[in-house]
C-alpha cells in the first residue's frame, strides 16, 4: 500500500512552480519518473493550472487592444530546408527569379512575389538585396542569421491586417531600393546608411495592430501611456525592429557599428509619422529653395534617406493603376474596419473610417475623413493625394530631377484623374440614389394620405376625393423648384399647389364640418 504524505511548503515564484509542475524529472533526483507519475498536485498547483487553462468569457475587443504578435506554428528559428538553402544562395530559377531581377523596376509587383514564394516575398527580397548590395561580404554577415532576422520581421507583422501586414512592407522596401538607386543619392551613401535604410524600410510598420494612433490613444492603450501619446506606433516599431536584430543574432556581428545603426533605423521609422509631416515638408523645402543640401554631410544625408522612405512608404499612388487601385481599397478596408471597431466600443467613429459616410475616392479627396458609412473609396484616394501624397512628391521630383521622379509625377496625375472620375460617378449616382428615394418616399406619402381620406367603403359619405378634380393622364414629375405651399410659409403638401389653389372654400368648409363629425 502506497502513503502519501502532504507537506506544507511556502508558496513559490511562479516560474519556479510552473517549471516543477511541466518539466520531466531530475536525472539526479530520487524519484525518477515513478515519483513524478504518482505525485499529487498542491492547492497552489490546481489554482496555476487553472489560470493557465482559463479562456476568458467577455467579448474580445481584438488583438488591436493588447499589441500582441501571433507568430506562425513554425517558428523563425526551425531549421533551413533545402527549399529555403536556395533562396539564400539566390540561385532559385522560375518566376522568383525573374521577379527578383527585375526588382528595381518601378512597376514592381509585391503582390505577384508574394504569390510565387509562397508567402515569403518580405525574407526573399530582402536577402537579395543584401546580396545584390554586397552587404553580406561588407560585413561578413552569416546569411542564416540575416534570413531569421528577415523571418522574424516578416512573422511580426499581422497577417490579419488588410494592408499593414508584411506585403506592404515588401513594397516599401522595394520602393526604398529605387531610391537608393538614384544617381544623386547613390554616389554618396554608404554601406551601413544602405543596410539601415533597408532594414528601416522593411521594419517600419512592424507590429501594426491595424489601427492609428488616435485609437490607441482613445482606448488606453498601454503603448499610448507608454510614450506619452507622441509617436506610439513608431516608437513601438523601431525598438520592435531591434529586438529582431537582437533575437537573430545579426547585431552580435554588428558590434562595431551597432550603435550608429540602430540610431539610423531609430530616426528613419520615427520619421514615417504622419502626423510629423508638415515639420518634414516645410524643412526639405526650405533646404531646396535655398539650395542647402549637401550629402557629404552625414546629417543632410540622413534626413534625404528620412525623405526617401517617406515616400517609399505613401508611394501607392504612384505606381501603375492595377497595382496601386489595389493598395488603395487594401488601405480602405482598414480604416473602415477601425471604424467598426469604435462603434463596438461606443467611440466616436473617425471620419475616414466611417464606410456609412465616405468611399475610397473621398479619402484619395479629403483624407481628413474615416467613415464607412459616409465615405467611399473614390472619395477617400482622392484627398489622401491632394493633401499628402501630392505636395511631397512634388518636392520628392524637384530634389531628384530624374527620369523615375519624372514617371512618379505623371503616374500620380492620371490616377489621381481616374480617382476624381470615379468620384464624380459616385455623387452622380448618390445624387440620383437621393431623388430616387424621394420620389419613392412622395408617392408613399401621397398614397398613404388618399387611402386615409378614402373612408369607409360602401357608407355612401362623400369623401376629399370626392370633391378633387380630375388630374391628367400622364403627369411628369419635376425636379426642378416650382412654387408650393412649403415656400410660402405652409406645411407642405404632397398635392401640387395649383390644384389646392382651385378648391373652392364651400368645399373646404364641407369637408371640415365632414372631418369634426
Amino acid at each position: 500500500m502506497r502513503l502519501f504524505v502532504r507537506v506544507y511548503l511556502p508558496p513559490k515564484p511562479f516560474e519556479e512552480r510552473l517549471s516543477e509542475i511541466f518539466s520531466g524529472p531530475d536525472s539526479g533526483g530520487d524519484g525518477g519518473l515513478d515519483e513524478m507519475a504518482h505525485r499529487l498536485f498542491t492547492k497552489e498547483d490546481y489554482v496555476l493550472l487553472d489560470a493557465l487553462t482559463s479562456r476568458p468569457t467577455a467579448v474580445s475587443t481584438g488583438r488591436f487592444l493588447t499589441m500582441h504578435k501571433r507568430r506562425r506554428k513554425k517558428l523563425a528559428t526551425r531549421c533551413l530546408h533545402h527549399e529555403y538553402q536556395a533562396l539564400l544562395d539566390d540561385v532559385h530559377h522560375g518566376l522568383v527569379q525573374n521577379i527578383l531581377k527585375n526588382c528595381g523596376e518601378w512597376a514592381f509587383n509585391a503582390f505577384t512575389l508574394e504569390n510565387v514564394t509562397g508567402g515569403r516575398a518580405l525574407p526573399v527580397l530582402c536577402v537579395h538585396l543584401f546580396h545584390w548590395y554586397g552587404l553580406l561580404e561588407y560585413f561578413k554577415l552569416d546569411v542564416v542569421r540575416v534570413w531569421k532576422l528577415f523571418t522574424l520581421i516578416e512573422e511580426g507583422y499581422h497577417s490579419t491586417n488588410p494592408y499593414h501586414n508584411s506585403i506592404h512592407a515588401t513594397d516599401v522596401t522595394q520602393a526604398m531600393h529605387c531610391f537608393l538607386q538614384e544617381e544623386k543619392i547613390r554616389q554618396y551613401v554608404t554601406p551601413l546608411e544602405i543596410m539601415a535604410s533597408l532594414i528601416g524600410a522593411v521594419a517600419h510598420d512592424l507590429d501594426h495592430p491595424g489601427v492609428n494612433q488616435h485609437f490607441l490613444i482613445s482606448t488606453s492603450n498601454h503603448l499610448a501611456i507608454l510614450y506619452q501619446n507622441m509617436s506610439v506606433l513608431e516608437n513601438h516599431h523601431w525598438r520592435s525592429a531591434i529586438g529582431c536584430l537582437l533575437e537573430s543574432g545579426v547585431a552580435e556581428q554588428l558590434q562595431p557599428y551597432r550603435g550608429e545603426l540602430e540610431n539610423q533605423i531609430r530616426d528613419l521609422i520615427l520619421a514615417t509619422d504622419i502626423n510629423r509631416q508638415p515639420e518634414f515638408l516645410s524643412r526639405f523645402r526650405k533646404h531646396l529653395n535655398e539650395g542647402s543640401l549637401d550629402l557629404r554631410q552625414a546629417e543632410h544625408r540622413h534626413f534625404i534617406l528620412q525623405i526617401a522612405l517617406k515616400c517609399a512608404d505613401i508611394s501607392n499612388p504612384t505606381r501603375p493603376w492595377d497595382i496601386s487601385h489595389k493598395w488603395s481599397l487594401k488601405v480602405c478596408d482598414e480604416f473602415f474596419r477601425q471604424g467598426e471597431y469604435e462603434r463596438k466600443l461606443n467611440l466616436p467613429v473617425t471620419s475616414i473610417c466611417d464606410q456609412q459616410s465616405t468611399s475610397v475616392a473621398k479619402i484619395q479627396v479629403d483624407s481628413t475623413k474615416c467613415d464607412q458609412q459616409s465615405t467611399s473609396v473614390a472619395k477617400t484616394q482622392v484627398g489622401f493625394l491632394k493633401f499628402m501624397v501630392t505636395p511631397l512628391f512634388v518636392e520628392w521630383h524637384r530634389f531628384l530631377g530624374s527620369p523615375l521622379s519624372t514617371h512618379m509625377m505623371a503616374v500620380l496625375e492620371e490616377n489621381r484623374r481616374r480617382w476624381e472620375e470615379l468620384e464624380k460617378a459616385e455623387q452622380a449616382e448618390e445624387t440620383q440614389t437621393e431623388l430616387s428615394e424621394a420620389d419613392a418616399a412622395e408617392r408613399e406619402e401621397e398614397e398613404r394620405q388618399e387611402g386615409a381620406a378614402t373612408g369607409p367603403v360602401g357608407t355612401g359619405q362623400p369623401t376629399e376625393r370626392d370633391f378633387m378634380p380630375s388630374p391628367p393622364k400622364e403627369i411628369r414629375r419635376q425636379s426642378l423648384a416650382v412654387p408650393t405651399l412649403e415656400s410660402l410659409g405652409v406645411r407642405r403638401h404632397s398635392v401640387p399647389v395649383n390644384i389646392e389653389q382651385s378648391l373652392p372654400r364651400t368645399i373646404y368648409r364641407c369637408l371640415e364640418h365632414w372631418q369634426n363629425q
